[in-house]
Formats: C-alpha cells, structure tokens, sequence
C-alpha cells in the first residue's frame, strides 16, 4: 500500500540545499571537537524523499522525526539527583538470559498505510573502566525459567518447534506452474500461505477444522537467494556440402545449420519477509510468523538459427580428413518464452531451506549466570517480540577513545531497513559496553542508547530534515564557551519557520548544574554571549545535560535520572519574542553554544529539521466513463477514451507561469482537447484566474497542431499562468476545480506500433504529465505529476502516478496486419525477393512505406543497428543493408519523444532460397525411359525445380530429355517466380548417361516432369 504514496518532494529545492557543516572557529573549539560533525546519509534510505542536490543528506517530505532511547545502567540505590560516580548496575529487562544489561523505548510512529519509515539511526554511548574496545564481564542475570520466547524456523514434518507448531509443505499446482503451500498450525488454528510464482502470497485461516476463511493477499517483501544456470542444445540439423575446384585442386567446405535452443534457468530459494508480521495468540501468549522460505525456479527459452563450417582438399590419394568444427555463428535471437516453474516435492521440502518462521513460547531450560565480553562497537538491537540482531558499528562511526576525553565513546550504525520492516513500536538495545561499579575518579560510568527515525505521513505538513553527528567533548571543572557553527541551509523566503532539533550527549549528570546549550539569534553576532537564546530541558533542572530522556513516549525502565544518557527533541522558541527571532527567512546558517562550569559531558548527535513551503497544485486526472464505452483493460484499435483533468491549488503559495503537460503515448491519437473554466465563486479561489485552451504539440515537428492530430503521441500543452490558490473544503467530494481539461484520445491501428515494440511496452500505455510553475511567495520550483486517485484509508490523500491501460489486439487484427506488413516474434520485417540493388533497402521504404500520409514510422523517429539502450548505441543515417545469406539483419527504432527502453524491433531479410536438391545420376541403355526424381528436406510452398544446361543461368523449359547415346550434364535447382523475377537457390549438378547396349541399365520408366 504505502508505495501508492510516492508524492512528488521536490517542489522545494532550496529550502534546505546542506544543513550542517560544522567548523570551528577558535583554537580553543578546535581543541574540544574532536571528530568534525557532518550530515549522516544512507544508502537504505528511502531514495524518493532524497532532496535533489543534497547528496541524500536532507529528506524533503511530508512526515516529522521521532526520537527513542534509554539507559542500560543505573544505581545501585536509585535516587533522582543521585551522581553518575555512585555505585551502578545494569539494567536488564528483556528476561533474555544471554544479555547483562538491556532496556526499551517505543518507538512512537504509526503502523498504518498512511506512514513509511524514511530513515533510522541507532547512536549508543558509554564509559567503561577502561579504553580497551573489549572486556570481559560476569553477573547474574534473569531467566525466564522453563518457557522462553524464541524465535524458530519451522521445517517439513520438523521437531524442534515452538510450543503446539508444526509446519506441512505441499508442492501444489501443475506442470510449469508448481508452486509452494506452508500449512501451519498454532494450537487450534492454521494458516494455510500459497506462495505463486509471480511472487505473490496469500494467505487463509480456519479455527478447529472449520470453514476455510476467504484467501487474502499477504504483503511481503522478497529476498531472492538464486543461481543462475544456462545452456545451449541444438536440434534440426542440415548440412550442405559446396565442392569448388576440379582435380586435386578440389576443396569441399561443409555447412551444419541447427536450431540453437538457449535455456536460462534460476533456481534456489526466496525468503517472504511479512511487512506486517501475523500475531496469534494461543493460550495467553503470542505467537509471530514472521517470513516464510520456500523452494523456487524458473527457466526460460529462446532460440535462433546456428551455423558452423569445416572444410577438406583432395589429395593426391583422396580426400583429406575435415578441419575443425568453426564455432557457432548465432542469427538473431528469438524473444524469451515466458517462464516455467517446476521442482519435486522433495525440493520444496528440503530442511534448512524451506521453512516458516515463528516466534512464540519454546519449553526449554537457561542459566543464570552470565559471563561474556561486552565490545564498544557492538550491541545487540530489537523490536519487541522479534529475536536479537548484533549490530556492529564502523569503528569510524563515530569515536572511540583510549585514555583520553575520559574514555567516554560514541557509536553509529545504520538500522533503516530493519525499523521500516518493524516500524513502530518497543524496541530494545543490549549489552552496551559499559562498567556497572562506583568511579573513584568522580566522573562516572554511564551507557545508553538513542534512535533517530525520519518518518513520512502524506497527511503531515512539508519539512526538510536532516542528521548530523561527531564528537564535542567538554571537560569538567573548567567554565569554557564552544561554538557550533552550522551553514549551508536556506529557510524558506516567506512565512513563519518553525525549527524543531534533537540532541544526543552523554555523561551530564543531573545533580551538577551549569551546562547549557544556546543558539544564535538571526542577525545576532557569534562573538556577542547576549545574543544567544538560551534553550532549556523539559526537566527543568538548571542544567541542559542532566541525564533527561525527553522523547515523548514510554521507556522501560521509565527513570527521571538516567544516568548520564540525555535524548532531547526541542522545539527551537522561533516566533518569540517577534516572528522568525531564531532563524529568519532566506537565512543559511546559525551558531550553536555549548558549555559547563563543571560538568563533563560528550555530544555526538543533532537532528535538525525546519518547515518546508511546497507548491502544491493537484490535477487530478480520471478516465470519464460517461463517454468511454471501452474497457481501459482490454483496448482495441480505432477504441476512443475520454479523460478528465481536474485543476486545484489548496497549497499555500500562488503558482506563476503555471503550465500542464499530458504525455500522449505512441499508441494513442489525440482527437480533441477543450478546456472548461469554472468561477471564482464556484472554486473558492482567492483570486482571479484566466487560463487559456489547451494545444497538441506534433511529436515530430514539436509545433502546435490542429486536432484531430494527424500522428499518433506527441503532448497536449495547456499554459495556466497564474494558479490563485482556494479555500480549503473538508469534504473531498464537494471540491470544485479551477478548471477541468476534458480530453479525448483514440487506440491507434498503426500495425508497425502495436505489433513489434520491444517487450510490448506499446501496448500498456500509461496517461500522465507534469505540472509545473513557480511558486510566488517561496520562489519555490513546482514539478509534479497527475494523480490517479485518493486514498479513502488515508485521509483522502493523493496517490500519484499515471491511469495504467492495456492494449489487446484481436487476432483478426493481427493476421491482418501480418498481411500487410510481416512480423515474427515481434519483429517488423522488410523483406526483397531474392536480392536488392547494393544490397542495402532505401530509407524511405522502411521509415515511410507506401503512403507518405501514414508512414510506417512518425517523421522524426531515429533508428539504431545496436540496442537503443546500450552506451553510444549506432545510429542508422542512410540506408538498411540486408544480410545476403537470407538471414534477419536487426535494427531498433525510438519514436520521436519516446523513451528509449521503449524502442521498435525491425529487420531487413533476402527472401532467398538457400537449400540444394539432392539428385541422383541417371544411366541407362538408349531407348529406356527414367525419371528425375530432384528432392530437398523439406519444400517451401511456391518453389518448384529448374534444370539448367551445365553452367547456363537460364532455366530450361522443361526437364532435359537425352534421346542419343552420351554423357550429359545438368544442374537442377529449386526456385520460384513473384512478380515475374525469378529466384534460384544453389545448384545441383548430375549426369544422364545414355548407353548403346541390348539389356538396359537400371530400368527406369520415364515420366515427363510436370512443374
């Protein structure tokens, strides 16, 4: 579902260009910022909230960020003022039995249809008592006694399940299209999951053995573990013989033609990760199935003429032995048959590589007692009811010190694609390398964990977000000011900024006083300390980094004092005391401020995220089934649509030198195109508007038009101008556009478009366009496309994209079209009888055809004799050579506009006759009748023999008839007539040996050859 919201983010280009590169202005700065802070990207990222020339280090989205974390230590004797250097132990809430310390925070993002997890970001911090990366720690830690939550992967017929789990596999389905069934049963319920081959999943349920509930498709994400195999066979094989010299000078070369059959083959296993993972509860505990692995494979065909050589000479004592095979010389290759799926049943059972995945209760039995060793860049992370994942971080993300700034170390790894599997909810981190004991140095020991998640929500105002890390280090006892400059954003031109940050530090202790963190205000002087805005903790105690965890949800434990862990999301104080005091508009950088009298603390995040303006304007683009008879699904040639483009703007910006784009496909023709206007009143517009009507833009000569267009594709072009913006209406279905583009477009019977693009990318035409402009008051760029519909399970929300539609030719049309023009395999073929001048066809024959007012293919269309989509593809200028053996000579052609994925396949052939008759020598005695009985493998129609004198190119009239005793030579050879040209394949000679003698030789009665 949520891949339906893919809006477009880029209406803002300049609101937040960098956030954050962090310098240091003094000597003094320098000292204390010990790694640079700089934006954090991510390669798991969700690349369609990527800010266009950010490099991925700002999201531009509908959505906010979310912030979790808790420590994994506290007191021995809890107090809330208490310090970091009292006596400390772990933390251990996960009742795992293989952990010493652990603890959770919930993660508060919703898990509905609306919501995409973008980015997130796991930091944990800690001091130990040493600067070693490792070290060894024993305690005692909790069990859960005899029943454990594990998480299993359930086999065939397995043992060692869950509590009440088994798993059936059954190979289900036919011949080429078998496929998987995972039967489970948890207690008195199953679920039964078919998994197809196209790689959709569905599932059904029933209770006791009842009713089966109706099958429903389960949302999956797929992870494919295949090897790829493929081989050659060859079947249908000729050979021809072409013997050229005389004497011992004689030279014979032998050609072998066969069909080359390619099989392509992918098999191996794929792994079903449920994006929302089934929950049963059983007897008062859970059970989760989580992924499913199942057995699959796949193979595919293709095939193309092979031929292969070899020759031999005539020695003094007769032939030579033959050389060499020649390798394999491939014609073009036929497209791929579609995919068969097959495999035993033994394969779709096979342990270890199919099974289910649960997770639930397991008898088992633990221990109390723990000894291990905890490493600093190493952690182990998970939702709630899921198992334990061990994350480790690069050891340059972020810093690990030894014997220096107080051991105090910071960590980063980047956890995108396990929270966007998992999403909201409680998620815990375990065994953080920290010392749980009293610190006689009096800085303490602390160790915790924080997460950064950037999350979108179409029903959300525009921001621009970004995460940056390093590593500042404040020593104690000292009273010092640092600074953190950062530069390089632009707030928006106009209106109010609303500036949000996140905060992660360690080791403030929440009973020292006197640390602070300010920023600069807009205009303010970073050298002047009155400048600064002082930015205070929701816990209200008189320093900024006293062990607070402020994240706006619930943690376990939930401790005022946290032991030296502070996570704080703080809405920067930006319209006190007047608009924009803090960050103003078109500004590009500010001055963080941080300090102690004598705390000591690390800061090794910041989050920072600002309201973005975005142009919105909607079109709302619909098929109008009021005047479309036809089925979207299932167009036909000559079929008519009608279109409707509704226009509104309930953004907040106006729209300057509006502008809407309608992409016409190159199967469809555009008939008509108008324009309704509706009121000011009626819209609820706030202001006037004129726009004018639209125009079809010719594909080929990228000039307005008249309508009905006289070429298929091409764009309707409809300037808007100024798009005041409207009033915002509660319901949906009492909105008024603007104006609406009512537009009509018909199927074209153009055989060359709908017959031979590549992989029928022409018969799934898709209706969009863009609608551009500039906004006023932001200056902001406007670029987006139609949307098709709204989200009834998501606050009516645009979903964007393009009216899909697919195109079936009937077989009438089909065959009618072979007629015209040939077409193999989906390859337009131009063919010349028997040979072509130069041996090339002219241009105009293939680009234009017969009638220059419906030319086979759109003036303008470029063709290319390699793959349009390879680098430097070659580009056919002139004309199209032919392969004089007779075999296809491929070329591709790109519409005018068209995308070059999207090409046309075509080929120029010699009809030619390439086979050699078999005939054998005649000898008889004079006055006995024979016969000549030429034969081939197998005969085209329309081809007949021809006998030709000996060396003449000029058939005889009818089959030789040697009356007189003599040897005579003929050659024989198959041919046919078209439009009065002949065509002769290759020759083969014979004898007629007629004797004088009284018994006849090989009796044979004569029949005149009848062609």
């Amino acid at each position: 579902m949520k891949q339906l919201y893919i809006f477009n983010r880029w209406w803002c280009n300049s609101l937040f260009v960098a956030i954050v590169v962090l310098l240091c202005n003094t000597t003094l700065t320098n000292a204390q910022i010990r790694k640079a802070f700089t934006q954090r990207t991510s390669t798991q990222a969700l690349n369609d909230y990527k800010k266009p020339g950010t490099d991925g280090k700002i999201y531009n989205l509908r959505g906010d960020f979310a912030m979790a974390g808790n420590t994994n230590i506290t007191f021995t004797n809890y107090a809330d003022n208490a310090t970091n250097s009292n006596d400390l132990i772990y933390v251990d809430i996960d009742l795992d039995g293989t952990t010493i310390n652990s603890s959770s925070s919930f993660l508060n993002v919703l898990n509905d249809n609306c919501t995409e997890i973008v980015y997130a970001g796991l930091y944990w911090s800690g001091r130990a008592n040493t600067g070693n990366m490792s070290f060894n720690v024993s305690g005692t830690v909790q069990t859960p006694g005899t029943t454990t939550t594990q998480t299993l992967n359930h086999f065939h017929d397995g043992t060692n399940n869950l509590n009440n789990t088994t798993l059936t596999i059954n190979r289900a389905g036919t011949s080429n299209d078998y496929y998987a069934v995972h039967l489970i049963k948890i207690g008195d319920k199953e679920f039964e999951f078919t998994i197809r081959n196209n790689g959709t999943v569905t599932k059904r349920e029933r209770v006791n053995n009842g009713i089966w509930s109706s099958s429903t498709q389960v949302s999956v994400t797929a992870t494919n573990s295949l090897t790829n195999t493929n081989n050659i066979t060859y079947s249908n094989v000729n050979s021809d013989i072409v013997t050229v010299g005389s004497g011992n000078s004689r030279v014979q070369t032998e050609t072998e033609t066969s069909t080359a059959t390619q099989t392509d083959e992918n098999s191996g296993y794929k792994t079903f990760t449920l994006s929302t993972p089934i929950v049963y509860n059983y007897n008062s505990v859970n059970y989760t199935i989580s992924s499913i692995r199942s057995y699959y494979t796949e193979s595919r065909t293709r095939t193309t003429t092979a031929t292969r050589t070899r020759t031999r000479d005539r020695g003094f004592f007769g032939w030579n032995s033959w050389s060499v095979w020649s390798n394999y010389s491939y014609g073009s290759w036929s497209a791929y048959s579609s995919y068969l799926n097959n495999g035993s049943e033994a394969d779709f059972r096979t342990e270890a590589n199919n099974y289910v995945r649960i997770q639930g209760p397991k008898t088992s039995t633990g221990t109390t007692n723990y000894n291990g060793t905890l490493t600093k860049n190493v952690v182990k992370f998970k939702k709630e009811g899921q198992p334990y994942q061990t994350l480790t971080a690069d050891v340059n993300d972020v810093r690990y010190p030894n014997g220096n700034d107080a051991n105090m170390y910071a960590a980063y790894i980047d956890v995108t694609n396990y929270v966007r599997q998992h999403k909201g909810g409680n998620y815990m981190v375990a065994d953080i390398a920290t010392t749980a004991s009293s610190d006689s140095s009096g800085t303490g020991y602390y160790g915790g964990w924080g997460m950064v998640v950037i999350y979108a929500n179409p029903s959300m105002k525009w921001r621009d977000i970004t995460v940056f890390d390093g590593y500042a280090y404040v020593a104690g006892s000292t009273t010092i000011d640092h600074q953190l400059p950062i530069s390089g954003f632009q707030a928006a031109q106009q209106g109010a900024i609303n500036v949000d940050i996140g905060v992660m530090a360690g080791e403030g202790d929440r009973s020292i006083p006197g640390d602070y963190f300010q920023v600069l205000r807009s205009g303010g002087t970073s050298t002047n300390a009155s400048h600064y805005v002082d930015l205070g903790n929701s816990g209200g105690t008189g320093g900024f980094f006293n062990s607070n965890i402020d994240t706006g949800s619930s943690k376990n434990p939930n401790l005022v004092n946290n032991t030296g862990i502070d996570i704080q999301r703080i809405s920067l104080p930006n319209q006190t005391p007047s608009t924009n005091y803090i960050i103003g508009n078109n500004q590009t950088s500010t001055t963080f401020k941080y300090g102690s009298t004598q705390d000591t603390y690390i800061i090794y995040n910041l989050v920072f995220a600002v309201d973005a303006y975005v142009p919105e304007v909607e079109g709302s683009n619909q098929v109008l089934t009021a005047q479309t008879t036809a089925d979207i699904n299932n167009l036909q040639p000559g079929d008519e649509v009608t279109y409707t483009l509704d226009v509104f703007n309930y953004g907040s910006d106006i729209i300057e030198n509006g502008k809407i784009d309608v992409n016409i496909p190159h199967a469809m023709k555009v008939v008509s195109a108008t324009m309704q206007q509706n009121t000011q009143a009626a819209s609820g517009a706030t202001g006037s508007y004129s726009f004018s009507q639209p125009q079809w833009i010719n594909p080929s000569t990228n000039v307005s038009g008249t309508l009905p267009a006289t070429v298929d594709g091409g764009t309707i072009s409809w300037t808007l101008g100024t798009i005041p913006t409207q009033t915002p209406v509660s319901n949906i279905n009492n909105r008024v556009p603007m104006a609406t583009l009512t537009y009509k477009l018909k199927v074209t019977e153009n055989c060359t478009i709908l017959t031979s693009s590549v992989d029928e990318c022409a018969l799934k035409p898709e209706i969009n366009g863009t609608i551009t402009g500039v906004g006023r008051n932001s200056k902001e760029n406007l670029s987006t496309e139609f949307i098709k519909g709204y989200a009834a399970d998501c606050n009516n929300t645009p979903i964007y994209g393009g009216i899909d539609m697919q195109i079936k030719p009937s077989q009438a049309f089909l065959t009618q079209c072979s007629l015209d023009q040939p077409v193999q395999n989906g390859v337009r073929l131009f063919k010349k009888f028997c040979a072509v001048a130069g041996n090339v066809i002219p241009r105009n024959e293939i680009a234009i055809g017969s009638n220059s007012n419906s030319p086979n293919y759109p003036l303008g269309t470029k063709f290319y004799s390699t793959l349009p989509t390879v680098s430097n593809p070659v580009l056919v200028s002139g004309d199209f050579p032919v392969n004089t053996d007779g075999t296809q000579k491929m070329f591709y052609a790109v519409l005018p506009g068209a995308n070059q994925a999207c090409f046309y396949q075509l080929a120029t052939q010699l009809d030619i006759i390439t086979q050699t008759p078999s005939i054998a020598n005649v000898d008889v005695c004079f006055g006995t009748g024979y016969t000549l009985n030429p034969t081939v493998a197998t005969q085209d129609p329309g081809t007949s023999f021809y006998y030709f004198a000996n060396g003449s190119s000029t058939p005889l009239a009818s089959a030789p008839q040697s009356t007189k005793p003599g040897v005579y030579t003929y050659q024989v050879a198959l041919g046919k007539v078209q439009s009065g040209s002949s065509c002769f394949g290759p020759k083969a000679t014979f004898t007629i040996t007629i004797r004088n003698c009284k018994t006849p030789v090989n009796p044979m009665i004569y029949t005149p050859l009848n062609r």
